[in-house]
């Protein structure tokens, strides 16, 4: 019994060291370079196959411990019908010749049948038992070996998941830094520049010409338009006086001409 719990105490332990193992990997992925992750898929790979190996020779031995255990079961079944046999002789024996002797062997034997019946009972509860763990163990093997096959795939998938991963996050930072901190930095300096060019204009205009100035200029200068506009006006009016209406002639009376001749010409006007 010592050795099948050291047995299973093994195999559990290189499970669990395989399992183990497989979290290290995965934390070191998380921070290594595509190399480095090829390195460790490697070692891990190294790692699993010896783990496998140790399992698959700690099943075996538990495999072998049951088969010996069956013969031993076997073996004590037939010294079971061996003394069922002679507990029936010396019964039949008894009856012809009343031997005490007989008494006692019978007894003896029933005794030692009893421990035989005893054995197996715990024998058959043991491999059941046996079956069961050495079943579990051959189904981990089973998906070891499983892993083991998938790691080249998935050593080539994670380095260009990783690699693709790091790349992108990469690109959207120099992306955000550019769009954010470069831009913005410009288009904010290019706006104050343009906030304090106004200022210094607006300051300069005022600087050179004073609000009362500036006021009696803009005053000159309504008045001189007010004055060509009515020039304007007075040309346009004089003009439409001796426009010809539309199918019409214009009559000429006798001094028309001194009257046109009075009269400032268009031309005069803005001469």
């Amino acid at each position: 019994m010592g050795l099948m719990r050291s047995l299973i105490r093994l195999v559990q332990t290189v499970f669990g060291l395989a399992e183990g193992g497989t979290e290290r990997a995965t934390d070191t992925i998380l921070t290594s370079s595509p190399e480095a992750i090829r390195n460790q898929f490697r070692k891990t790979k190294e790692d699993w196959i010896r783990d496998y190996d140790q399992m698959k020779s700690a099943v075996a031995d538990l495999c072998t411990i049951r088969d010996t255990r069956s013969q031993e079961m076997i073996q004590l079944q037939k010294n079971l019908d061996q003394k069922m046999a002679s507990m029936k002789g010396a019964i039949e024996l008894y009856k012809t010749s009343h031997d005490e002797r007989l008494r006692e062997t019978y007894a003896r034997l029933a005794e030692e049948k009893e421990a035989m019946e005893e054995r197996v009972d715990e024998l058959e509860i043991d491999i059941q038992n046996q079956d069961k763990l050495i079943q579990t163990y051959k189904d981990k093997l089973r998906s070891l070996q499983q892993s083991i096959e998938n790691l080249k795939k998935e050593e080539s998938e994670t380095v260009a998941e990783i690699v693709s991963s790091r790349k992108i996050a990469e690109l959207n930072s120099r992306l955000e830094g550019l769009a954010v901190d470069t831009q913005g930095r410009n288009l904010d300096a290019i706006r104050e520049a343009r906030k304090k060019a106004r200022s210094v204009a607006r300051l300069s205009n005022e600087l050179t010409h004073p609000p009362h100035e500036e006021l009696e200029n803009r005053i000159a200068t309504a008045g001189r338009v007010s004055k060509h506009l009515q020039s304007f006006d007075e040309a346009v009016k004089l003009d439409r006086i001796f426009v010809e209406p539309q199918g019409q002639e214009l009559l000429k009376e006798p001094g028309t001409a001194q009257k046109q001749s009075a009269h400032p010409s268009i031309d005069s006007l803005f001469s």
